[in-house]
């Protein structure tokens, strides 16, 4: 006689209904993606509606009397232009420039006249005795 082996392999349903997952993918399945016509028609619906929100914003009274306070508090250092304006959002993306640099710089002085700054106060001080 001839053995058979038989081994006892636990056989798990490959279309369960109760797994989450798969119910998501199969409901995903049958989705139908958006069509190259059907992005740029909803690229076009998003950036109208910013333009308009823009627009709105741009004409409240509420906006205006918050770029003054902005205004009053940079002038008198209260705050800082960064916390106003998020440079990094403002700068990136696939056009990114290079985010300048806030520090104050003094123009070159002409031939004529005196340098300014520490070592024209220097010169200030030698003048006087």
């Amino acid at each position: 006689g001839t053995a058979v082996a038989t081994t006892t392999t636990k056989k798990e349903p490959t279309d369960r209904t109760d797994d989450p997952v798969r119910m998501y993918l199969r409901e995903m399945g049958s989705v139908e993606l958006l069509s190259r016509e059907g992005e740029i028609a909803i690229a076009k619906r998003i950036e109208a509606g910013r333009e308009t929100m823009i627009a709105g914003l741009c004409e409240s009274p509420l906006t205006f009397q918050a770029i003054i306070i902005w205004r009053d508090e940079l002038n008198e250092s209260k705050i800082l232009l960064r916390e106003i304006i998020d440079l990094e959002a403002t700068y990136a993306g696939p056009e990114a420039k290079q985010a300048p640099v806030v520090e104050r710089i003094e123009e070159a002085p002409k031939a004529d006249e005196k340098p300014r700054g520490r070592s024209a106060a220097r010169d200030e001080e030698d003048d006087i005795t």
